[in-house]
Formats: structure tokens, C-alpha cells, sequence
């Protein structure tokens, strides 16, 4: 019978209570991520005995890493991108567009990498490389997009010591695994990709995709900072003869917390300014598709006013 727990992790100070009653749910406090993460490891190896057979998944946003100052700006953060989204999205429908996120994300692409960013545990990366030189696997599955790939291998040069498993997996068999469990929702989905030990999973459910990938003699431990995730985790590793989810928030909350949307446009402008100055090629890219995606403009359009810095920005927009 498989072994199953999944801890919810919070954030310092907070006391909602979680409505799911049917999980074994645990409360810690923010700061604490390596350390459970160590516990739960050591209990999935005395599960299988063996450390080469137990597999450590982390999600990158909010869980990995996040925004290097919250407390100054989300700017680049899962909750500034779920709220520029959502703000764009009104203004695409207005317009008679229709999904702004595609544009979003090629946006991010070129930003994030610009962003610095800091580990949600000063202890993750001792605890990843010590399990590592044991014989466990260490990757992360995120949500993101294939095509924030870049952005998202440049932001990890902000933690050093940190590496992920790049072991060469055989994407064709995981992906058709995936597939014939799992249907998206929309069409033109570009499917899962792997890169450096990272599966880009572009919005795939991750407990149908972590069942795709891990091999019966698995033991795994997953951490996320979104409850879903986990959920469908636990529901889908059954064929496992160990697996925990913990269920990280602190720096989720920590973001909505300090959440501004003056903030965030402040530091989006000041880096899109700069970027534009440098004359970087990415977003040179963005700007000559305007015409057919106009996102940027419209996004410089509404903030040129407040922040003059992007004004030479705004004429390149305009022809």
C-alpha cells in the first residue's frame, strides 16, 4: 500500500485554516522548506532502501526561488504575472482580442532573465546537492511555458550551487505516457519539454505528468506552492510505494503581502527603459510584432505618462 502525506506549508503569521479536510495537512512556519524537505526524504528512502531510487521534485516559482525584494516590488513574480494577466485580459476582450497570455509570456522571456531572484530557502541548494551525491534525482516541473526556457536558466544563475539532475530522459515515451492519460484543454498546446533537469510543462497537470514520468519503484517527494498541484499529486502517484507533497506558501504570501501594481509597473518600466537603451535583440523581437500583437504598446501606452523613462520606448512603438 502506498504511503501517503501531504504536509500544507505556511507562511509565518498566517491562520487560515485549510478547507480540505480529507488530507493530512501540517502548518509550519516560513524558513522551514529544507529542513521538511530533508525529513520526508530520509522517509522515503527507508520506504525503498535505496537513495538512487528516490526522486525530489520542486516546482521553480515561489517554491525554488522568488523575487529577490518583495517588500519593494513582485515584479516578476507568479503573483505580478497572474495580476498583469488578468488586468490585460479585461482590455484585449474590450478590444475584441481574445488570450493575452501568449503575449505575456513572450514578454516574460525576455525580462525574467533581468530579474534577480533568491532562493525560498537559504539551505535548498546544500540539501539538493547533498541527496544528489547520494544517487537521488533532483529536477524541478514547472508550469511555465517552453518558451520562458531562457528567461528561467538566466534566473537560476542567481543561485549558485543550485543544479537540477540533467539526466537525458527520454521525452518522446514521457511525453506519450502523458498523453495517453492526460488531454489539454486548449488546442495548439506545445507539449512538455525538458532542459537542464527542468520539465517545462506549459500549464500540463503536474500530478498526471509526474505519474507519466516516475518509473513503479519510485519514491517521491514533491513540493509546490500551489495546492492543486499537490492534490492531483496525490491522487496520481498511488503507483508508488512512497510519495509526500509539501505544500509550500511562505513566499507566495510573502508576494501577495507586498503586492502593488504601481510597484511592479515602476520596475517593469525602469527595465524595459534600460533594455531599450541597450538595444537588447529579444525585445527589439517584441517590438516588431506590435502590429500583430499589440501587448507592449498597450502596456507602455497606459504607463508612459507616470513614468517618462519609457518615452523613447513609446516612439519606437509608434512606427
Amino acid at each position: 500500500k502506498a504511503t501517503v502525506s501531504v504536509l500544507y506549508w505556511m507562511g509565518q503569521g498566517q491562520t487560515k485554516e485549510e478547507p480540505i479536510k480529507t488530507m493530512n495537512i501540517e502548518k509550519a512556519r516560513k524558513g522551514e522548506l529544507a529542513r521538511v524537505l530533508q525529513s520526508h526524504l530520509e522517509k522515503a528512502e527507508k520506504v525503498v532502501g535505496d537513495p538512487g531510487k528516490v526522486v525530489l521534485v520542486l516546482d521553480l516559482d515561489e517554491t525554488t526561488f522568488t523575487v529577490k525584494s518583495p517588500e519593494e516590488s513582485t515584479f516578476g513574480s507568479a503573483v505580478w504575472l497572474a495580476d498583469i494577466v488578468e488586468e490585460y485580459q479585461e482590455i484585449y476582450l474590450r478590444n475584441g482580442m481574445y488570450d493575452v497570455q501568449p503575449a505575456v509570456l513572450d514578454m516574460c522571456d525576455v525580462l525574467l532573465g533581468h530579474i534577480p531572484v533568491q532562493p525560498c530557502d537559504t539551505e535548498l541548494a546544500q540539501i539538493v546537492e547533498n541527496w544528489q551525491d547520494r544517487g537521488a534525482t533532483v529536477i524541478a516541473a514547472t508550469a511555465r511555458m517552453n518558451s520562458l526556457s531562457h528567461g528561467t536558466q538566466q534566473q537560476l544563475k542567481h543561485i549558485p550551487g543550485l543544479n537540477f539532475c540533467d539526466q537525458n530522459p527520454n521525452q518522446k515515451r514521457i511525453s506519450q505516457r502523458l498523453n495517453s492519460i492526460w488531454k489539454p484543454q486548449w488546442e495548439g498546446w506545445p507539449g512538455v519539454h525538458h532542459e537542464k533537469g527542468i520539465w517545462f510543462l506549459s500549464m500540463a497537470n503536474k500530478g498526471m505528468f509526474l505519474q507519466a514520468l516516475l518509473d513503479p519503484d519510485r519514491a517521491a517527494v514533491f513540493a509546490d506552492d500551489t495546492l492543486g498541484h499537490l492534490i492531483t499529486s496525490q491522487e496520481s502517484l498511488t503507483h508508488l510505494p512512497y510519495h509526500s507533497c509539501v505544500h509550500y506558501t511562505g513566499a507566495v504570501d510573502e508576494c501577495k503581502k507586498h503586492h502593488s501594481r504601481a510597484k511592479s509597473s515602476a520596475a517593469m518600466a525602469a527595465l524595459l527603459a534600460k533594455l531599450h537603451h541597450a538595444g537588447d535583440a529579444p525585445l527589439q523581437g517584441i517590438i516588431k510584432k506590435v502590429r500583430t500583437e499589440p501587448f507592449l504598446r498597450l502596456w507602455v501606452d497606459r504607463n508612459v505618462a507616470a513614468y517618462p523613462e519609457l518615452l523613447p520606448l513609446h516612439g519606437a512603438l509608434k512606427n
